[in-house]
This record gives structure tokens, sequence and C-alpha cells, in this order.
């Protein structure tokens, strides 16, 4: 690949990463979500450990879209019994309105 055609390449691929990067840090500002990479040993205090919706979730973060995040908890949230991080008391999930997660409870009880 000639030279000036990798730097380009390294300036998109930066620019991409910083965007990413600015986006994650609008939603630690703005909702206080703070993205972790692996399940953590223990909680902070006033945070609960939250996933989104991949189902069933991987046991890796990352995989298949799976993110996970530490917030302040609030009524949009339900604790999830997944049992994606049994070493963990309990975590979290979006609350799902009523019938769209019929599936997972009813196959996973």
């Amino acid at each position: 690949m000639p030279e000036n055609t990798q730097t380009k390449l390294r300036t998109d691929l930066n620019k991409i990463w910083d965007d990413q990067l600015a986006q994650i840090e609008k939603l630690e500002q703005e909702y206080g979500m703070y993205y972790v990479g692996d399940i953590p040993e223990t909680i902070p205090a006033k945070f609960v450990l939250v996933h989104n919706s991949i189902r069933p979730p991987p046991k890796r973060i990352g995989t298949r879209g799976f993110r996970a995040w530490l917030q302040e908890p609030n009524d949009r949230l339900e604790v999830c019994p997944c049992g994606w991080a049994p070493e963990l008391p309990e975590h979290y999930r979006v609350a799902q309105p009523f019938g769209v997660d019929n599936f997972w409870v009813v196959k996973h009880v």
C-alpha cells in the first residue's frame, strides 16, 4: 500500500476512534453511564451493573454488540434473571415493555 494511502487510512481510523470516544464521554456526562470492558469484581456504592438487550448475553463484553456499564439505579431498570454474571449478587437490564421479553422469561425460568 502506498505511504500516502496508509497515512490517510490512519487519519480516517483515528477520526472514527475519536468520534466513538466522544460519544462515550457524552453518555458518561449526560446519563452517568460508565462502560466496562469486563465484569467488575465489585460494584461501587450507589451504582449497579447494567447490560443491553442482546439475548442470550455472551460472557464476553463486546461480542455480538453486547455492552455493559455502571450507572446509578433508576425506575427504568429491572433486575435481570439471565445468569450472565453469576459471581455478582445481581445485575440489571433496561426494563422491557410487557410482552417484549416473554420468550426469554418463558424459555429460561
